[in-house]
């Protein structure tokens, strides 16, 4: 979907030009996805607090790359240990490997 596109690529002006076809509402359409996202990632962070015992973090799914840096923040004391994984069908596997090297 285009709207997905346009999160996604919230940062780069020249796309956000060629979907947002009315220059003037473009300002308003990037404050109102920044204002959802904050909100957003402000549910996400209260919601991770009760997960602080965790040992590393995989990050997946279509969303994933939207709530990778807010993860991060919130489990900042992991470092290395949060992981974006760029292919969801095999992240489980990759996890283990992964686990599996650190022993």
């Amino acid at each position: 979907m285009i709207a997905d596109e346009l999160i996604k690529n919230r940062e780069n002006l020249d796309f956000v030009g060629r979907v947002v076809n009315e220059a003037a509402k473009q300002n308003l359409v990037l404050d109102t996805i920044d204002t959802a996202y904050i909100s957003w990632a402000s549910w996400l962070f209260d919601d991770l607090l009760q997960y602080r015992n965790v040992n590393r973090v995989y990050i997946v799914g279509g969303g994933a790359a939207l709530i990778a840096d807010a993860v991060r923040k919130a489990w900042n004391h992991l470092s290395e240990k949060v992981v974006l994984m760029d292919e969801p069908q095999t992240a489980l596997v990759q996890a283990i490997a992964r686990f599996k090297a650190e022993e």
